[in-house]
């Protein structure tokens, strides 16, 4: 919890003092701004240019709603309500398959990528039919928005590429020697914060968590024994090191396919990201070096 506020709050208060300097300065913008659509830019009181008032209709409104629920729902439905509060959730493999592991809440819906895709399909032409767009006007729109999505996709395909070929290479098995002589023999609050730092080339290439934890959790869990630290401090350094890596790293499924969406090259994200980044590192190898020294 007391990395979570310090993390989000240096993470909401960095992006506000950027926000504010570019309020000041428009040209300092990394990315420029969009010339606005007409030439005409709204004004901050509801109305364009022309006078005229650009207050929410009744249908942006209902709009808005089928939104918010299609987005709460899907948040909803991937939640495995049953591992959460049915107590253990079995064997570490079963993990992820909590279904296999607990038995199912009635109201879990257990849904994953084919359900949510869909989800999203039916809240578009349900958004549509509100909207009275028309079945034409629809279906060209959902055809549009597939067709952004392409690049992202094939940057994705790109990204995961290189996790199969480091796996193939032995490049991997590399890195966890090197882990392994590294953290041997450290003291406690060395060895988390070195576990924090290890952590962060091995989630470069693996950017799953899952994958992750399969290779580095055997490893790391004796010897986080031999060094007196707690399993659940060293599984927050881990994952500590998995996040923060996931934040500029190109493997990063979310980072790549977000940029590409977003039309942000990957240059300017790390101008403005490297020293959020290193805040943050600075802060968890600081809280988590203090949690394991006070063990």
């Amino acid at each position: 919890m007391l990395l979570w506020l310090l993390l989000t709050g240096i993470a909401i208060a960095y992006v506000l003092r950027y926000a504010a300097k570019i309020r000041r300065d428009p040209a300092a913008s990394l990315v420029g701004f969009d010339e606005p659509e007409d030439g005409a830019a709204g004004s901050p009181d509801g109305a364009d240019a022309d006078g005229a008032d650009e207050s929410l209709t009744g249908t942006q409104k209902w709009v808005l709603v089928i939104t918010g629920l299609a987005f709460g729902l899907m948040i909803f439905s991937v939640i495995p309500w049953s591992s959460i509060f049915g107590g253990d959730a079995g064997p570490a493999e079963d993990y992820y398959d909590h279904v296999t592991a607990v038995e199912p809440f009635w109201f879990e819906l257990n849904w994953w990528f084919p359900q949510l895709a869909m989800l999203f399909v039916i809240a578009s032409v349900v958004v549509g039919f509100v909207a009275r767009m028309g079945e034409k006007e629809v279906v060209r729109l959902i055809t549009r928005g597939a067709a952004d999505m392409l690049g992202p996709a094939m940057v994705i395909l790109l990204a995961a590429g290189v996790s199969v070929i480091m796996t193939n290479t032995q490049t991997l098995d590399t890195i966890l020697n090197s882990m392994e002589q590294l953290t041997s023999g450290a003291s406690a609050g060395v060895f988390a914060v070195v576990t924090l730092v290890v952590n962060i080339p091995l989630a470069f290439l693996i950017p799953s968590s899952s994958g992750h934890a399969t290779l580095a959790m055997p490893l790391l869990a004796p010897l986080s024994d031999f060094a007196q630290v707690s399993r659940p401090l060293m599984i927050t350094a881990w994952i500590l090191g998995h996040g923060l890596t996931l934040l500029f790293a190109p493997t990063s499924v979310v980072l790549v396919g977000g940029l590409a969406i977003a039309r942000v090259g990957y240059d300017k994200y790390l101008r403005f990201a490297w020293p959020l980044l290193l805040i943050l590192f600075v802060t968890s190898s600081l809280v988590i070096g203090i949690a394991a020294s006070l063990e």
